[in-house]
């Protein structure tokens, strides 16, 4: 979606000597493999944090 609207506001403002539009492909692929790892991490810490917790005595005490 953002790279039609990248693409829209360039031919708006095509210039007769305009270099061609760049799509930077490598940026584009690091960046989302690194929000991948990272929501992937923060999912196992969050996780893992839920599991050590003893749920029935957290809703014993929240009840109380």
């Amino acid at each position: 979606m953002g790279y039609f609207g990248t693409l829209a506001l360039y031919k708006a403002f095509e210039l007769k000597k305009s270099p061609d539009l760049y799509l930077p492909i490598m940026p584009i692929i690091i960046s989302i493999i690194s929000v991948f790892i990272l929501v992937f991490i923060i999912m196992k810490y969050s996780i893992g944090k839920i599991n050590r917790q003893n749920t029935i005595e957290t809703i014993r005490k929240d009840n109380i």
